[in-house]
């Protein structure tokens, strides 16, 4: 049985945890995708989707971009 999303919300407080609304829309920024990347010092950048990666791939090191419905083999 699933539970309603009312119970859900009586659920989480009560075992202590916080409920926060919290929305965001579109895309990161280039900029915040750069810092997530800085943070995370990936071998290789692996773009899932996105138009402007040719011309903001600057700062991100390694960026492999796979064609649609090619796999890629991580060892």
């Amino acid at each position: 049985m699933c539970a309603t999303h009312a119970q859900a919300l009586e659920w989480c407080p009560a075992g202590g945890a916080e409920i926060a609304y919290i929305h965001t829309s579109g895309h990161a920024s280039p900029a915040d995708l750069r810092a997530s990347a800085a943070a995370i010092c990936p071998r290789v950048t692996v773009p899932v989707h996105g138009e402007k990666w040719d011309e903001e791939s600057h700062g991100f090191g390694t960026i492999r971009r796979l064609a649609d419905a090619e796999p890629m083999v991580i060892p």
